[in-house]
């Protein structure tokens, strides 16, 4: 017995002995990242904070059309919320004006916790799509209203990524593929996990989390 109680503690004493470890290389101090403006270099891939309503949008504007190529993606790029942004006015999509895979979203937006609230979006969502992104431990309210499909709380059209720990609350309404987190998606490689909708969801295909998939 007393063999047995020793081999457990001395199991639990290595397990202690790697959780700082491992919650270290997922801590990130907001506070002591450069704050995000519409004139950041982001060519090298970096880190930035937003704070503002200003800044959120400038992000928002930063993903931009460019025939596939993705100069404008910000792929390798992060971003972190430093608190939550009460939203005024309408919102335009993150990439709105993307049409192409290459040109969607595709660098890492952690909300860490906070909520954006006050979406105004006639439009796919906070984010018009993404590809080969993370979007995570982000809150959002307000409302989403469109008559185009791939509408969703969080994201448009998902082609590849990951979307965890988020949630919406308020109301969706597309025109076709409509969901509380995600329209629908394209592809295999998408991870949809510990997420909750709060929102009325509408559309000619909706569900709760994710309105479609295309595959099944």
């Amino acid at each position: 017995m007393k063999k047995r109680l020793l081999s457990l503690l001395l199991v639990l004493a290595m397990v202690f002995s790697l959780m700082p470890a491992a919650l270290a290389a997922d801590t990130v101090d907001v506070s002591a990242l450069p704050e995000y403006t519409a004139d950041a270099d982001t060519s090298a891939g970096a880190a930035y904070k937003i704070s503002t309503e200003e800044g959120l949008r400038a992000f928002a504007a930063a993903v931009k059309a460019d025939d596939g190529k993705g100069t404008y993606n910000l792929s390798g790029v992060s971003f972190y919320l430093a608190n939550d942004i009460a939203l005024t006015g309408t919102w335009t999509p993150v990439g709105n004006a993307a049409l192409y895979l290459g040109d969607f979203f595709a660098g890492t937006f952690d909300g860490c916790g906070h909520t954006i609230s006050g979406l105004n979006v006639q439009g796919r969502g906070l984010f018009a799509a993404i590809n080969q992104a993370a979007i995570r431990n982000l809150n959002v309210s307000g409302t989403v209203n469109s008559t185009v499909s791939y509408v969703g709380g969080i994201v448009g059209k998902v082609q590849d990524g990951t979307i965890e720990n988020c949630s919406f609350s308020g109301s969706v309404t597309g025109g076709g593929y409509t969901g509380g987190i995600a329209g629908g998606l394209s592809s295999n490689n998408v991870t949809i996990s510990g997420c909750v909708n709060a929102a009325d969801v509408t559309g000619t295909t909706a569900g709760g989390i994710l309105g479609y998939w295309k595959n099944t």
